[in-house]
């Protein structure tokens, strides 16, 4: 089987899915879909800020490109502010999380599987 080949813009093709460019979230017959892993491209702007989720099945890997991010782990009480480009933060399944963009950001999320 040949593997596609595919162009594009994650600034294009990310506001789409909610940010989402590799994932269950893309059309099956695109060759970005995957149940293997998720990727998201989010351009985030201060004062953004997301409630405590968490993802049962899911490890995760934010990556600050540029900005500033604050992301918060409730139930452990811990809090992490990445500021310098390729700070990164990763968590396991069923860990709550929430978020603040304190500066205009662009972050690099990885979440495997896709489920």
């Amino acid at each position: 089987m040949n593997t596609p080949i595919t162009f594009g813009n994650m600034g294009e093709v990310a506001p789409l899915h909610r940010g989402w460019v590799v994932g269950r979230f893309i059309e099956m017959e695109n060759p970005l879909h995957s149940t293997d892993v998720e990727i998201k491209y989010h351009v985030a702007k201060k004062g953004e800020h997301n409630e405590v989720v968490a993802s049962s099945k899911a490890q995760s890997l934010t990556i600050l490109i540029r900005g500033e991010f604050k992301i918060s782990f409730p139930e452990q009480s811990k809090e992490f502010i990445l500021k310098k480009e390729g700070d990164f933060i990763f968590w396991n399944p069923g860990i709550g999380h929430d978020w603040e963009v304190r500066e205009d950001s662009l972050l690099i999320t990885v979440r495997w599987p896709s489920l």
